[in-house]
């Protein structure tokens, strides 16, 4: 299950990953919390990934690549930080910075919440 909620006062967008899901249900699931809500124009985003994303086909992977740009485009920077040790998920992290080459979106992995919360603070 993937769930987002934003918190005002420190200015972040928290994302909850707690069972096995895809990437388009990840993106999805922020993708439709950017539309309905009302958030800064630079946008952090903390997310808490505590689940292996399933395993996708190159043509599943492929159909992805364009959703983020749809939301990138409305704010002026995204610093996406990713909570996690397990190993599946930095390196699906990893081909993520390499696959969403956007001038406005960072994202970076992280095993500790302070060290992330560092990085979201920067800039």
């Amino acid at each position: 299950m993937t769930s987002a909620r934003y918190d005002r006062s420190e200015e972040i967008l928290f994302i909850y990953n707690t069972c096995l899901t895809s990437f388009i249900e990840i993106a999805n699931a922020s993708r439709e919390y950017f539309l309905n809500n009302e958030v800064p124009k630079k946008l952090k985003i903390l997310e808490f990934a505590t689940a292996e994303p399933s395993k996708m086909s190159l043509k599943e992977r492929a159909k992805l690549k364009p959703i983020p740009n749809i939301w990138i485009e409305n704010f002026s920077s995204i610093r996406h930080a990713v909570i996690s040790t397990d190993l599946s998920i930095v390196v699906n992290v990893l081909l993520l910075q390499k696959e969403i080459s956007h001038s406005k979106y960072a994202i970076n992995i992280f095993s500790t919440e302070p060290a992330a919360r560092r990085w979201l603070s920067e800039k």
